[in-house]
């Protein structure tokens, strides 16, 4: 009885993981906001869960993630490598290196709110939001810049 249900329990598993995959192939974006989506799709996912799906989804999971940008380290075992990117921030760090550039450079106000919107075209409040919730200080830095700089 333990063999079915864990074998329901790997075919359950395993169909999040090819759905979470094929959406992902629908976006249009990569990097840091794919790893949002990443993080909030698998944020209460545990070593066991990822070792119970069959390997080969999550592979290629991981692979697809490596392949759209997302920072994840492909020289660890595999389920080590999706609970580390769990546990990091890329959001937060992208914003502060985008504040220090921000900083350091001598556009105009006009030319930087073109690179701003550039640089955070694929951003929706759902990006914003998230990074908010989880430093609240780099969104202040990267206002603060923008106004310092007149945008």
């Amino acid at each position: 009885m333990a063999e079915v249900s864990q074998n329901y329990l790997r075919e359950e598993l395993t169909q999040v993981v090819i759905e979470r995959i094929k959406s992902y192939e629908k976006v249009e974006y990569g990097g840091i906001l794919l790893w949002s989506d990443f993080n909030d799709d698998f944020k209460d996912w545990d070593e066991e869960r990822f070792k119970a799906t069959k390997y080969r989804y999550v592979n290629q999971l991981r692979g697809l993630l490596h392949r759209r940008g997302v920072p994840i380290d492909k020289k660890i075992k595999l389920c080590t490598s999706l609970l580390n990117l769990l546990k990091s921030d890329p959001c937060s760090n992208y914003i502060t290196e985008k504040v220090n550039e921000y900083n350091c450079g001598n556009e105009d106000g006009e030319e930087l709110w073109e690179k701003y919107r550039k640089d955070f075209a694929a951003w929706n409040l759902k990006h914003f939001y998230k990074v908010g919730r989880q430093n609240k200080t780099t969104l202040v830095e990267l206002r603060a810049v923008l106004r310092k700089r007149g945008v």
